[in-house]
């Protein structure tokens, strides 16, 4: 959920007018609209200039439901109708330098009117775009509890817990007066087992994250709160015959007073740090902490260059990059731009690049791909200033230096994006008024997402508003996803996905040298993945092959029984041995009802390394950015080009290092200011390296990059 954030760091004249002009258009969109957003209650009419001042009491109306209910029967609708409905609400503007924010404590939410109509709900399937009264498509309701039924107050975000020992799934919900624990283990009959209180007062925001089966808890605009620090092998000993009739409250195991609030926190559960963030400390950057010893957190460092951090996620980077493996780096959602630092050393944290995209009004959230090379993020202001529907941004961080800004999928609803988690090849959206959204990935690196499946948690609208779907957990083995709910409770939903299998790679890359008047076939090995447990077999084809070119593969047929991944070799004989680039496809063969997929593998053929390309003069991208773009006269059969950017015209002191495959290059990467630089291209294939290029240069100046002309 969002707050309006100062950044704690020297803000440039165009950042200035573009603060000034969203407030301008924060104020007019508050005068306009008919809808005005808030955390609990959609309203229909904007609350008057005075809602805005301290201790001030308006009113205002909502509607009945909306057209979605209206085509339901009067007999599956449990909620309130009626032409009208008029609420009282209270705002405070607390002056804490945080920025504005309605004060959630002082609000009547539209879930707490209706909370007592709530029942709860076990193993209903979806059947003709419907399970009860929320709208679905090929995910099936286990069980709703309301949050009535799981301790009592409104909930915020989740995470989840399977014991090591047992087995047992169980879901962490947090609630705005501490933090409710589910067993979800039979999930349409899951069990309510007790509550942590919060360490200090309530909270409309609260996040945890598990590591070495303790749960780690923060809340934000809670003064004193801390980190606690819970045991969770404490809920093994609850035994069946627990019920709700009988729940615990918990006390906490250990608690770290080294912060009062944070909005968020991250676990490397590799390493054992953890990373507190939008807090009061650290300039509400990256607090970092040892938390190897779960019983003691101790304070491992701060990262501060860029201000208010929404999120992150922190990992031992395994990704493309190969010039930093193996160190913990951390991908920030930092509101005005997506930054990643290295956080190996904890004393030296170190920005390694930001990129940021035209539109972006809030980066809220968002998580790495499995391969590491793109970062799907969440934008949680663009849907209302945007004027658009629900939007994912998809960045390239392939190369980790400049990673890049590659397509937005734009959903057919208008609510808000929230919470994002990508586990195998789908991403679980949670987007608040319509619930959980189910995005199928495989064709990331072509910038396209497709829905696969939903489950709305919110029947009453769609509309641009803060209210219902929080979080969606989609990490358990048995495959139930859970799904936390401001308005509701917690939902527990079974996605009933299309078996199939897809390919590693969208688009291969294969370089070979012809130098050879009889050149070996060549081998080129092809990857699979296995989804929504298929278990046939599957073969493999080409089409649109070169003649006189033929393609065998080994195995040519894979048996996918209790498999999640396989390869088979494609080799290729008899190639066209004219230096050239070709382009044909490869596809999937199955049995039965499982999907089919195809991927297309361009065949580099070269009889000699690459000649010298010839560099054009550099071009500032008009976009408020220190953003520069490459461009070279491209040489004939390249595979790919080495690009260096270094301080000195030796090249002893190389700044920037990456490989693209076409003869441009677009640099987000921060330099130093009025300082000159030097850049080569090298083209290479599969007979090697090619003739590097002569030396260009360009100097950068106080706020941009100013190119000078080549030598």
């Amino acid at each position: 959920m969002i707050k309006l954030m100062k950044k704690h760091q020297p803000i440039s004249p165009i950042v200035w007018l573009l603060l000034v002009g969203s407030t301008l258009s924060l104020a007019l969109y508050f005068m306009t609209q008919s809808t005005f957003a808030h955390e609990f209650q959609p309203l229909t009419a904007p609350p008057s200039a005075a809602c805005y001042v301290a201790a001030t009491t308006c009113e205002t109306t909502r509607p009945p439901s909306a057209a979605k209910l209206s085509a339901m029967t009067a007999g599956q609708n449990d909620l309130t109708h009626g032409t009208s409905l008029t609420e009282t609400l209270a705002t405070s503007r607390p002056l804490d330098g945080k920025g504005w924010l309605p004060h959630p404590d002082l609000l009547v939410s539209d879930g707490e009117i209706r909370a007592a109509n709530r029942r709860a709900l076990f193993d209903i399937p979806c059947v003709n775009g419907f399970a009860d009264i929320f709208p679905c498509a090929q995910v099936d309701l286990l069980a709703f509890l309301p949050y009535t039924e799981i301790g009592g107050d409104t909930n915020n975000t989740m995470w989840g817990w399977t014991d090591p020992v047992t087995g047992q799934e169980y879901a962490l919900v947090g609630a705005r007066d501490g933090t409710a624990f589910v067993d979800i283990s039979t999930p349409t009959a899951p069990r309510y087992l007790g509550k942590l209180p919060t360490h200090a007062t309530r909270s409309t925001w609260r996040d945890m994250k598990v590591y070495h089966d303790h749960a780690f808890i923060v809340a934000d605009r809670n003064r004193r709160h801390g980190m606690q620090v819970f045991d969770l092998t404490q809920l093994r000993a609850l035994t069946t015959t627990s019920t709700i009739t009988n729940p615990r409250l918990f006390s906490e195991t250990a608690h770290y007073d080294g912060f009062s609030d944070a909005h968020n926190i991250a676990i490397n559960e590799e390493t054992g740090y953890a990373y507190a963030v939008g807090g009061e400390t650290c300039e509400s950057g990256l607090h970092m902490l040892n938390i190897q010893d779960v019983n003691l957190p101790t304070d491992a460092g701060c990262y501060t260059a860029d201000g208010y951090i929404h999120d992150t996620q922190c990992i031992i980077y395994r990704g493309p990059d190969q010039a930093y493996q193996g160190r913990e780096l951390c991908f920030n959602s930092s509101i005005e731009e997506l930054s990643i630092v290295d956080v190996t050393d904890k004393t030296k944290p170190t920005r390694i690049s930001t990129v940021a995209v035209e539109g972006n009004y809030y980066m809220h959230q968002g998580w790495l791909t499995p391969d590491e090379r793109y970062f799907l993020l969440d934008d949680e202001m663009d849907e209302w200033f945007g004027n658009h529907n629900a939007r994912t941004y998809i960045f390239d961080v392939s190369d980790l230096d400049a990673p890049r800004f590659v397509n937005a999928y734009t959903g057919q609803l208008p609510s808000v994006d929230h919470n994002l988690y990508i586990s195998g090849t789908y991403a679980y959206e949670a987007n608040y008024t319509t619930g959980l959204r189910i995005l199928d990935i495989k064709n990331v690196a072509q910038g396209q997402l497709a829905e696969a499946g939903f489950f709305d948690t919110y029947p009453e609208n769609d509309e641009a508003v803060m209210t219902s779907a929080w979080t969606a957990f989609p990490f358990y083995k048995s495959g139930v996803v859970a799904i936390s709910t401001l308005d509701r409770g917690l939902f527990l939903v079974k996605p009933r996905l299309r078996p199939d299998v897809i390919f590693a790679n969208r688009t291969l890359e294969a370089a070979f040298c012809t130098a050879d008047p009889s050149p070996e076939p060549f081998a080129i090995p092809i990857d699979l993945l296995v989804r929504n447990r298929y278990s046939g077999t599957v073969g493999l084809r080409t089409s649109q092959l070169p003649p006189p070119t033929t393609a065998t593969f080994s195995p040519a047929q894979l048996n996918m029984q209790a498999r999640t991944h396989a390869t088979s070799t494609l080799t290729i004989a008899d190639a066209a041995v004219n230096s050239n680039a070709y382009t044909f496809t490869v596809e999937t063969v199955g049995e039965g009802d499982v999907g089919l997929d195809r991927t297309t593998v361009n065949l580099h053929l070269a009889s000699a390394p690459g000649a010298a390309p010839t560099l054009q003069e550099p071009q500032i991208i008009a976009d408020g950015l220190a953003t520069i773009h490459f461009t070279w006269s491209g040489a004939t059969h390249v595979a790919d080009y080495l690009v260096e950017i270094a301080a000195d015209a030796d090249f002893t002191a190389i700044v920037h290092t990456t490989i693209v495959s076409r003869a441009t290059l677009t640099l987000s990467t921060p330099l130093a200011y009025n300082q000159r630089y030097y850049w080569r291209v090298q083209p290479r294939n599969g007979c090697g390296a090619g003739e590097t290029s002569a030396i260009g240069q360009f100097r950068t100046a106080f706020a941009l990059f100013l190119p000078v002309i080549q030598q």
